[in-house]
């Protein structure tokens, strides 16, 4: 089931402000590890943005800087056997680091984030069909710039 969405919803950890016409989707296909914590889905129904906190070991400890953003991406596709991505981006500012990563998975289009602030992780995914990646560009776009986190 599905509800509309009007200005900037808050999850545990995290905030987002939805493009119009995007709606939480509650089931949907995701490549998430499956010991991760289950993903907020948003979308409108060509492609799908999946947003979470990343649990990280005890022992693992996430930095400000965009080196280590660009790692956790490119790491996302190793595991799934994918040697290199499509395009990496990875950029930092005041309030952390962000990297991005897209990738050609099966017949799809998965395009991750990971957004640190030096304290936690926060990891979007979008997938849509192969040849449809170019369709909701510029709102997922916002979307995952729009991303806040919240105590």
């Amino acid at each position: 089931m599905s509800g509309l969405l009007g200005g900037r919803r808050d999850y545990d950890g995290f905030s987002i402000l939805l493009p119009p016409g995007w709606h939480e989707i509650n089931e949907d296909a995701t490549y998430s590890d499956p010991d991760e914590v289950p993903a907020a889905a948003f979308g409108t129904g060509s492609g799908t943005l999946h947003v979470s906190l990343v649990a990280l070991e005890e022992d693992d400890e996430p930095t400000l800087t965009r080196d280590a953003a660009r790692t956790l991406a490119l790491d996302w596709g190793r595991r799934r056997g994918l040697a290199a991505p499509l395009a990496v981006a990875a950029g930092a500012g005041a309030k952390g680091a962000t990297a991005t990563a897209s990738y050609r998975l099966g017949g799809d289009f998965v395009q991750v984030w990971f957004l640190t602030n030096g304290h936690d992780v926060i990891q979007a995914s979008y997938v849509t069909g192969w040849g449809a990646q170019e369709s909701e560009r510029d709102a997922r776009e916002a979307a995952v710039a729009s991303l806040r986190f919240r105590p």
